[in-house]
């Protein structure tokens, strides 16, 4: 289900850790906010009257363990498995309190869907798994909120789902504020209000 989601956040964004800054220096031309750096994921909250709204950019390796078309059985079954888990909003994404529930979400793995478009002529000739380019996989999520003057937090299992997130870089507005903080295992939650 496309939600046509229009999820854009201008705040600046937050820090790299020192792991993500050196491998943003080992893939140079890909800095700023939208680097394509593994163990690192990018996610977007906009809480807006009762809709919530979340928008999740993450390289591909971090949740699929690799960033080409599935060649093996078991590859297409990450794959499967990648998907069927991202659609558990209600499982990735809780609300403090846990007034929102899950309107609707679009996930898109077409970057390595096996039944995605073909390859661009670019990388035609390259093996799959040797590939230069990067993959990465979006997922959108909207959430019906019945008490949003509420929704003080959300807080997210994706690094404890995904185990090749560290860092999950986070933008958010709620009302008129806004904000920017960076994840791990040991933090895995905002204060939106």
């Amino acid at each position: 289900m496309a939600l046509g989601l229009s999820v854009s956040i201008s705040a600046h964004t937050a820090p790299l850790s020192p792991e993500a800054e050196l491998e943003a220096e080992r893939h140079p031309g890909h800095g700023g906010h939208s680097a394509h750096v593994h163990g690192v994921a990018r996610l977007q909250i906009v809480l807006e009257g009762s809709q919530l709204d979340i928008a999740l950019l993450s390289p591909a390796a971090n949740l699929v363990g690799f960033e080409h078309r599935p060649e093996t059985d078991d590859q297409l079954a990450i794959v499967a498995l990648t998907h069927r888990r991202l659609s558990e909003g209600e499982v990735l994404f809780q609300t403090e309190p846990a007034s929102c529930h899950l309107a609707g979400h679009s996930i898109d793995l077409s970057t390595i869907d096996k039944h995605g478009e073909e390859e661009s002529e670019e990388h035609h000739n390259e093996s799959p798994s040797h590939s230069s380019s990067h993959r990465e996989i979006t997922a959108q999520y909207r959430f019906t909120c019945a008490e949003p003057d509420e929704v003080r937090a959300l807080s997210t299992t994706l690094m404890a789902q995904f185990p090749g997130i560290r860092h999950l870089q986070v933008q958010w507005i709620s009302g008129h504020r806004q904000g920017a903080a960076t994840l791990d295992n040991g933090r895995t939650g905002v204060i939106l209000r």
